[in-house]
């Protein structure tokens, strides 16, 4: 292996990243990253968020599959299901609220209902 190559891929359900070991402290910053001593790599949750995290590491080689993993949502589901992208339901917010709410309090709030 070519000592300053940094190669990321999925593996059983979690990100599997082999770094140098200048990309030390890269690598233990990516939140929720733990070191596996006897593989050598470092392992982090194989979700969307901790893949895009992955992706923008500077000089990094992405497989595909994780590439794939990062891509935003809109265009993975247009990717895999072809026709119109189907729109959220409009939600009906609670009644005496003094402002709007932001997309994210939007977001949250239909997240909990």
């Amino acid at each position: 292996m070519d000592r300053q190559k940094v190669i990321a891929d999925l593996d059983e359900g979690r990100i599997v990243l082999r770094a140098p070991f200048s990309y030390l402290l890269v690598c233990k910053r990516i939140p929720g990253a733990c070191w596996d001593s006897s593989r050598k790599v470092w392992l982090c949750p194989a979700t969307r968020w901790h893949a895009r995290i992955v992706c923008s590491i500077p000089g990094i080689e992405v497989t595909e599959r994780l590439r794939a993993l990062a891509a935003p949502a809109a265009r993975r589901s247009a990717e895999s299901e072809p026709g119109p992208a189907a729109s959220e339901p409009p939600i009906e917010l609670p009644a005496g609220l003094k402002t709007k709410p932001w997309r994210h309090q939007v977001a949250a709030y239909r997240f909990a209902m």
